[in-house]
């Protein structure tokens, strides 16, 4: 999404997903706004106290990306490939 992203790569046969945010205000957070004291929501700024929304809005593009790519349904010469490396 713009300049966040997901990436996923292989580390010491482990494969790991990563999000990246380094625009958070195109995320949001429920807030206290104003001088009314109102709670709405709010663009995320960079800011150590927002490290909960961080790790919320990680968390669940990741499970999204995973679930995305869980439905992916190999091709047959692929399967042929992937098992002639493994075995």
């Amino acid at each position: 999404m713009k300049s966040n992203s997901i990436k996923m790569y292989d580390k010491y046969s482990v494969l790991r997903i990563e999000t990246t945010i380094n625009d958070p205000r195109e995320f949001k957070i429920f807030k206290e706004s104003g001088t009314e004291q109102k709670k709405k929501w709010v663009p995320m700024g960079k800011s150590i106290a927002n490290l909960y929304r961080y790790a919320q809005i990680s968390e669940a593009a990741n499970r999204r990306y995973l679930d995305a790519i869980s439905l992916a349904e190999p091709k047959t010469e692929s399967i042929v490939e992937i098992e002639k490396i493994c075995w």
